[in-house]
């Protein structure tokens, strides 16, 4: 398998553009959708040519949430979805204390291995969820037209407090441009069918890797993602070589990043292998399995 690399060098200090300026600014917002998929992104398996992670979050995990079921349809047409993927572990949350003294419940977060593709191939999906009181099994016997997660719905933002973590000097990189707000923005469409294709089987193949770091969610970085989408029929695969989303102690910030990710990136086709770096913070108070 022969490998080609497209590097994109994310520079460290924000460009002008006044036509994206006004969607970035200093508060954390996460995005309010009523519990359908959202963050979809996509991660190779232990083997690239035959399997592939589909991931998305629902629900937020309240304390009264209780945490839905979720699934793949997958299949080689997109109005042929043929094959179905239940969750195969319980989703993953977490809580987080933010610095105004208030718990911040993160969404359910859902990984979905998908196995026994053919090498070199073009599949069709879409990520479903529904109530956990119902089964699995109703979310592969309803009509795709029938799944809770196809009426997706803006709600209102809840009510609290904003705050300016970014504003503290000791919690924050200096000289860090302004944050995307894109709460205002409406929520994807997650009953869209969406499209990945498998790694060639052939040593002989070439596969592209887009390598970026220091992504971040600033108007610079929607510029790095515009650019990988106007490539994306060039990339196989993208490696995201550490400081993912400048959070700077806010877990809020994981969020928006994703809703980010949902309103530029190409990670819903394209798979996103990540490697920690030095300002990813994950001191997380409370896990729940």
């Amino acid at each position: 398998m022969r490998i080609e690399y497209l590097l994109i060098l994310l520079v460290a200090a924000a460009i002008g553009n006044s036509a994206v300026a006004n969607k970035y600014g200093a508060k954390a917002r996460p995005r309010h959708c009523k519990g359908g998929a959202k963050h979809i992104h996509l991660a190779v398996g232990h083997d690239p040519t035959r399997e592939i992670t589909i991931s998305f979050a629902t629900k937020w995990s309240e304390p009264s949430v209780t945490p839905p079921v979720a699934g793949v349809h997958i299949g080689l047409k997109p109005n042929q979805l043929d094959r179905f993927f239940p969750e195969q572990e319980f989703p993953s949350a977490y809580e987080s204390m933010l610095s105004h003294g208030r718990v911040y419940h993160a969404p359910y977060q859902h990984h979905i291995e998908v196995t026994g593709l053919e090498p070199g191939t073009t599949y069709y999906y879409v990520a479903v969820a529904g109530d956990r009181e119902d089964g699995v099994e109703t979310l592969k016997v309803r009509p795709l037209r029938d799944h809770p997660t196809q009426h997706v719905e803006r709600l209102e933002d809840e009510d609290e407090e904003d705050v300016d973590v970014e504003d503290d000097p000791h919690k924050r990189r200096r000289l860090a441009p302004p944050y995307y707000d894109g709460s205002d923005e409406p929520c994807i469409e997650s009953h869209r069918v969406r499209s990945f294709k498998t790694a060639p089987a052939s040593s002989d193949s070439p596969v592209s890797f887009a390598i970026i770091g220091d992504l971040g969610q600033f108007e610079h970085s929607q510029e790095t993602l515009d650019h990988m989408r106007d490539h994306k029929h060039s990339i196989d695969a993208v490696i995201l070589a550490g400081d993912i989303a400048y959070t700077e102690y806010d877990h809020r910030r994981w969020d928006t990043f994703f809703d980010f990710l949902d309103d530029f990136s190409i990670f819903d086709e394209v798979p996103l292998q990540i490697a920690p770096g030095n300002h990813v913070r994950l001191a997380v108070q409370i896990l729940k399995n």
